[in-house]
């Protein structure tokens, strides 16, 4: 390549730079690099890019010189192998020559369009970004056939580097735009007042909330008109000794607001000094603490009654600070101590010597467990007079569960502790002959299994035997005195109150079951036999939580064995019925199609068979999806990017779904490969949309995740291994668990009647079912809703996404053999191939096929039904059929497959399968394609007999 053009190109490049950082557009920089483009050739030639989005489509075309009607049908062409030279360079990442356009059969989309504007050669490369990501492709178009050569190679080249950089100018010009618009606002935005002063201390800026809370701009010196009267004087010596100092400005003053009132703000500010130290410039902020100076008000007003509260207290009040030390006591403890409570060791003055050694240690031992602390001792009055108190205190703890300090109590229990003297003396007098009788009694209350307790009819614990603490792991002196209703579960309550009227009434309980609360936060079961006498109950419970359980799990079994049932019984419904409807509508489908080709010159005709067509396209859906929902569809899965997958059905979902919802799909990095039907995944995909647009009325945002997940074993009825995790999520009204119990089953919707067949989402559900995966839904009346699919990962090679069929409809003069049961099938196929020029012969079973095939005849392929009668099955007759004529084609055709040529849904490797009903251009195509590729040679067998 010659210097100069290299030079001219270079300056071109940087003429647009330059164009570009000045503010111009990015097609008028574009628009110097391809006319110095176009200006190396020799030949006429135009120059121009196709400039790609975020999605990998086409965006815009800037081609100085290209017709406006030409730069429209660019933009029409898409991404993708044998579409177009623009198509493919985006597609595959590599150039693309097309010497001459008149003989360029691979391109497919926009030739026509090229050649009516004069063109006959192009050339097309990708223009890549810095990071290896396609911006655009760059296309020479030539008014005469010709190929590169090596200097137009390096020519074409140097263009697309050229335009490479003005494109990532121009990006990198609005990203700074976007970043300074952003920090603007996040400035003006803050929830404190943000401000600058120069280093002399005057105000150069200040945020607009300033202005919005007291209506002046506060620049110079206008902040302190706001300052109230009494800290004007405060506020500014404070900035003063700042200023001079240079250290930071902290303080609380009062600002006068819009309105009048005064508000407490914090205002704050730091220097920013250069490397040698100077300062340079003061940043400040100022924020409104008016709710923390209320709160500051309410505190000492709540100090204040709690002093009053403890000082009215019957009972003497002390606080303790974490470690132990007191430091404060109420009214009480000082007339009953003295004034010196809190002084001179007053406390433990106080306390009787033969009980402080013992206080001390379980003071010690409860500060360390930080465990609440209770004790019996003596303490000594004014009057040197001890009484017995019960001194309690328990910790209050932080946000973090730190004890921050202690809070007790002094009892006096002097009274109390005198009758239980006497009491005690009164018992020892009994204790033998106690003993005597409860001996019995006892080995029997300690060795029952059963919980035997005794209780008041408020509910009070009196008596539990061992097996109390055997089931629930409480210590029996816990459970004294205790109300045991505390320990039932909240569900319970209601009807243990009932049983305890009953009993009050005189009615035993034979059986009552309910639900106790386990030391660990779990619950037993316990069935009780109870009674009720002289006040008392008297109860027996039995542990039966695993006899509940038991039963449990056997209800959960038989619930899924008969759902197991059902949908087998549905599938064997589903596929018999299949089988025949399917046969049935390609006979009202062929003959249709091929009526359409005798009326297309009455437009009424044409109307009425249109209708009939569509309706028995309805059918064919319908049979579709009754047939994924019972998990017997035929699946051709590939190792498939559902990343990829995804983002190509974003416009059909945008389309789908309308304008007024924003989708925003999000695909995680490193997201790994999946083995499943593409087609039938975006037809998942599609339903999903089109439920969440139904549940957002049409407005909303629907957003679609996709990222990796490994699962725990037994987790969501899925096996434990790494799978791909699809989220589709919607801000519709959302779902009741009702309806999500069952908004798989076929035929269940909650649309109005006539807006839909209910089989969308059981479809869906048998889809990913069938290939291995999960799907399950979360959501809550009112919060939208949330639909995921895992499905397994495989680390198998990426395919090539199937191509669907298109193109234009043609026939042939190749021989086809038929192999249909159904005569009027047979006749319809029969007809559709003979219009189509190819030659047919038939047979109406596989035993008759094979016959034929046996005879010598040519075949160059072989359409077969999957399910025929007689002892020779559909694959079998292929197997054999292959041995005789290696090079034929096969394609089988079935509305239902019985599991001959797939297993597990999936169809065998190799085999091609065209479901019934299908149309005219289906088979056609199809035919077509296994005829062109069916052997390396492309001769066909028949040809080469003949």
């Amino acid at each position: 390549m010659h210097a100069n053009n290299i030079i001219t190109l270079l300056d071109a490049e940087h003429a647009a730079i330059g164009l570009i950082a000045a503010g111009a557009p990015l097609s008028a920089g574009l628009d110097k690099i391809l006319l110095a483009a176009a200006a190396q050739s020799d030949d006429a030639m135009s120059a121009c890019i196709l400039l790609l989005d975020e999605a990998d489509r086409f965006s815009s075309v800037i081609g100085p010189g290209l017709a406006p009607e030409y730069q429209l049908a660019l933009l029409s062409c898409q991404t993708g192998l044998r579409t177009s030279p623009f198509g493919t360079a985006a597609f595959s990442g590599s150039p693309v020559f097309s010497g001459d356009i008149v003989q360029d059969q691979a391109w497919t989309q926009g030739r026509k369009d090229a050649l009516v504007q004069g063109f006959r050669a192009c050339w097309a490369a990708p223009v890549f970004g810095a990071r290896g990501h396609i911006l655009g492709v760059l296309g020479l178009l030539f008014h005469v056939s010709k190929h590169p050569t090596q200097t137009e190679t390096d020519l074409m080249q140097v263009t697309a580097r050229s335009c490479a950089h003005a494109i990532e100018r121009d990006l990198a010009g609005k990203s700074l735009l976007e970043s300074e618009d952003h920090f603007r606002h996040a400035h003006e935005l803050n929830a404190h007042t943000l401000w600058t002063a120069q280093a002399d201390g005057r105000v150069d800026y200040v945020a607009r909330r300033w202005r919005e809370w007291t209506g002046a701009s506060g620049l110079g010196g206008g902040a302190a008109a706001a300052v109230h009267p009494d800290d004007l004087a405060r506020t500014r010596a404070a900035w003063r000794q700042a200023l001079a100092s240079g250290l930071a400005y902290d303080i609380e003053h009062r600002i006068r607001l819009r309105d009048g009132q005064f508000h407490w703000m914090r205002s704050r500010a730091m220097a920013r000094r250069d490397e040698r130290g100077v300062l340079l410039k003061w940043y400040g902020s100022t924020e409104d603490i008016e709710a923390l100076w209320q709160a500051r008000a309410a505190l000492r007003d709540s100090e204040s009654e709690f002093r009053s509260l403890a000082d009215a207290m019957p009972n003497q009040a002390w606080l303790a600070r974490q470690d132990g030390a007191l430091y404060c006591v109420n009214q009480r403890v000082d007339d009953y101590i003295g004034a010196d409570a809190l002084t001179n060791g007053g406390w433990a003055r106080a306390i009787h010597p033969d009980d402080l050694a013992r206080a001390r240690a379980a003071w010690a031992r409860a500060i360390v467990a930080g465990a609440a602390y209770e004790i019996e001792l003596r303490l000594r009055r004014a009057d040197a007079v001890y009484r017995h108190f019960l001194v309690r205190a328990v910790p209050v703890r932080g946000e973090n569960g730190a004890t921050v300090r202690w809070v007790g109590t002094n009892t006096d229990v002097q009274e109390q502790k005198n009758a239980l003297d006497k009491l005690a003396y009164l018992n020892f007098s009994l204790e033998i002959e106690v003993a005597n009788r409860g001996a019995d009694r006892d080995r029997m209350w300690q060795l029952s299994t059963d919980i035997m307790l005794v209780a008041d009819f408020g509910g009070m614990i009196i008596s539990v035997n061992p097996a109390w603490t055997g089931i629930l792991a409480r210590p029996e002196g816990e459970a004294l005195g205790m109300d045991f209703l505390q320990l039932v579960h909240p569900d319970d309550r209601a009807c243990t109150v009932r049983q305890f009227a009953r009993l009050d009434e005189g009615v035993a309980t034979l059986r009552f079951e309910n639900r106790y609360r386990h030391r660990d936060g779990g619950y037993r079961w316990l069935s009780w036999t109870a009674a009720g006498s002289d006040g008392l109950i008297h109860a027996i419970g039995r542990d039966i939580s695993d006899e509940k359980e038991a039963r449990l799990a056997l209800a959960l079994s038989e619930q899924a064995l008969l759902q197991s049932q059902k949908l087998e019984s549905i599938g064997k419904l589903t596929g018999g019925v299949a089988h025949d409807f399917n046969n049935v509508l390609q006979i009202i489908s062929a003959n249709l199609q091929l009526l359409q080709l005798t009326v297309s010159a009455s437009p009424a005709a044409m109307s009425r068979v249109e209708t009939a067509i569509a309706a028995v396209e309805r059918g064919a859906k319908l049979s579709s999806q009754l047939l994924a929902f019972a998990r017997r569809q035929p699946l051709k899965p590939l190792v498939t990017d559902l990343g990829r997958l995804v983002r190509s059905t974003a416009e059909l979902f945008q389309r789908a779904i309308g304008e007024t919802i924003t989708t925003e799909i999000r695909v995680g990095a490193g997201l790994w490969h999946a083995l499943i039907d593409p087609n039938q995944m975006e037809n998942v995909l599609l339903n999903l949309a089109l439920n969440a647009r139904d549940a957002m009325q049409g407005r909303g945002r629907l957003s679609v995740e996709l990222d990796n997940v490994t699962l725990d074993a037994q987790q969501i009825d899925l096996a434990a291994g790494d799978y791909v995790r699809l989220a589709v999520t919607d801000t519709g009204h959302g779902m009741e668990q009702d309806v999500i119990d069952k908004i798989f089953e076929p035929f269940f919707s909650t649309k109005r009647e006539g807006e839909g067949t209910g089989l969308g989402l059981s479809m869906a559900y048998g889809f990913i079912k069938q290939s291995g995966g999960h799907i399950k839904v979360s959501s809550e009346a009112g919060r939208g809703a949330t639909f995921e699919v895992f499905l397994p990962r495989t680390q198998e090679r990426l395919a090539d996404l199937r191509v669907g069929l298109s193109g234009p409809v043609l026939g042939g003069n190749e021989t086809i053999l038929v192999v249909e049961d159904d005569p009027h099938v047979q006749t319809a196929v029969v007809d559709m191939l003979h219009g189509l020029g190819y030659a047919v012969l038939k047979a109406n079973s596989a035993e008759g096929a094979l016959t034929v095939i046996k005879s010598g005849q040519a075949i160059d392929l072989l359409l077969t039904d999957v399910v025929m009668p007689g002892e020779l099955r559909s694959p079998e007759l292929v197997r054999l059929a292959k041995i005789l004529l290696p090079d034929m084609a096969v394609l089988f055709t079935s509305g239902y497959t019985q599991n001959a040529i797939m297993q597990g849904g999936r169809l065998d490797p190799g085999v091609e399968l065209l479901s019934k009903p299908y149309r005219r251009e289906d088979l056609a195509r199809k035919v077509r394609q296994l005829l062109t590729s069916r052997s390396s040679s492309g001769a066909s067998v028949a040809q080469q007999q003949r």
